[in-house]
């Protein structure tokens, strides 16, 4: 019988705040949380993190085509914003 894998949930503006503490909390109740922002977390983050600027076209471009060909996502936090 095959170990059943955790859901993979990505998390846009991951680094801090909100975003980190869901990707803490979503870590937690077992999911495999695959957390993106421009600058790296100052405290360890609960998952696999990639530094991206998702402002940058191009650069999400490549972000996402990387993200569905390694991982089945089941789900997206958008929690990235402009200010």
């Amino acid at each position: 019988r095959r170990a059943m894998q955790k859901k993979t949930i990505v998390i846009t503006g991951a680094s801090k705040g909100i975003g980190w503490a869901t990707s803490q909390r979503l870590s937690n109740a077992g999911y495999h949380v695959i957390g993106i922002a421009r600058k790296e977390p100052e405290e360890a983050f609960p998952g696999e993190f990639f530094s991206y600027d998702l402002s940058s076209e191009q650069e999400t471009e490549r972000l996402i085509k990387m993200l569905l060909d390694r991982y089945d996502v089941a789900g997206l936090v958008n929690n990235v914003g402009a200010g």
